[in-house]
Parts: structure tokens; C-alpha cells; sequence
């Protein structure tokens, strides 16, 4: 059996059964795109929140998506990640003190290439969701230019989806989740 068939077959099956955290990564013939090593970890104990620094843009990211909290003992985000339409995204962004919904580039740059399902290096941001349809919000808005179905400009933003990591353009009322930046 192929090493790709074997990828498919592990993907498929992760769908099938619902698990979130079946993460496939193969560095077979290329490196890591975000290693652990290029991120600095801080723990807040005032805010209890977990972040981490990225060396290559300085941004420093929440570790856990919104929803979900950072528990010290276990070193890793615990609950489940709330899905926001973009709007909520953006005013949960806005009231989180200083923290504000990344831009596309800025949420592509925390992209591992080389993983699926998600395809976020799993140690810098533990217990990542990944569902088929299902995505991260940039702050980042898609206009479609003229009316759709006679009701007006149906407007869009950009989102990472959580299976492969590509860049799409979704309704703004569709739940996605939210990690924050700085």
C-alpha cells in the first residue's frame, strides 16, 4: 500500500468516525512549517490565558481557540471551541483586551504545510478542531460585487478550513472558529 492511499484511508476513516484530533503529518520529504522550536510559550496567570510567540512575524497567538481554556496541569487547551458567525467573531475580538481576529496572512502563516486535519502544528496549538466544512475567521472581507438573488451585495470573509488548511471566502453568518492574535 502506497504511502498516499495510506493517507487517504486514515483521513477517511478520521471523518467517518467524527474524531477531531486525528492529525496526519508527513515529513518524509519536506520539513516542518512551523516547528515548535520557532515559538516562545508565555502563560498569563491573571488572565489565564496561554499564548505563543512566533519568531519568524513577532505575532503572539492565543494557543487554545475561543471557548476553550488552557489548563496548566495538562499543558493543553481543554472544552470545546466555540463556532462564531463573523460578526461575533469580530465583537469577541474587539472585548478580549488587546487580542483581535488575525488577518488572512497572518492565520495562513501558522499554517503546517505538511499536516491535515488541522493542519496547525498540534503542540503549539493542542486540541485543534477539525471538522469538514469547518474553519478559522480571519478578519480579512470578500465582497462579491453586484446583487445576489436581487437582495443586495452578499458579503463574505476569508477563512482557513480545519481538514487541509486552504483559503476560502464564506458567508459571514456561518459559524467558524476564532483564534486570536496580537
Amino acid at each position: 500500500m502506497s504511502s498516499r492511499l495510506l493517507f487517504i484511508a486514515v483521513c477517511a476513516g478520521a471523518f467517518i468516525s467524527g474524531n477531531t484530533q486525528a492529525q496526519l503529518c508527513n515529513y518524509e520529504s519536506t520539513l516542518e512549517s512551523t516547528p515548535s522550536s520557532s515559538f516562545t510559550f508565555q502563560y498569563d496567570t491573571n488572565s489565564q490565558i496561554a499564548s505563543a510567540i512566533h519568531a519568524n512575524t513577532g505575532l503572539e497567538w492565543q494557543r487554545c481557540s475561543i471557548g476553550q481554556t488552557w489548563d496548566v496541569n495538562q499543558q493543553t487547551c481543554i472544552g470545546t471551541a466555540n463556532k462564531l458567525n463573523w460578526q461575533a467573531a469580530l465583537q469577541a475580538a474587539n472585548s478580549s483586551g488587546g487580542w483581535r481576529l488575525p488577518n488572512i496572512k497572518e492565520l495562513v502563516s501558522i499554517l503546517d504545510v505538511q499536516c491535515t486535519a488541522p493542519p496547525f502544528n498540534n503542540t503549539v496549538f493542542p486540541n485543534t478542531p477539525s471538522a469538514m466544512q469547518r474553519g478559522y475567521w480571519s478578519s480579512t472581507p470578500f465582497r462579491m460585487d453586484g446583487p445576489v438573488n436581487g437582495v443586495g451585495a452578499n458579503i463574505k470573509a476569508w477563512y482557513v478550513e480545519t481538514t487541509f488548511g486552504q483559503v476560502f471566502s464564506k458567508d459571514i453568518s456561518d459559524p467558524q472558529f476564532v483564534r486570536l492574535v496580537r
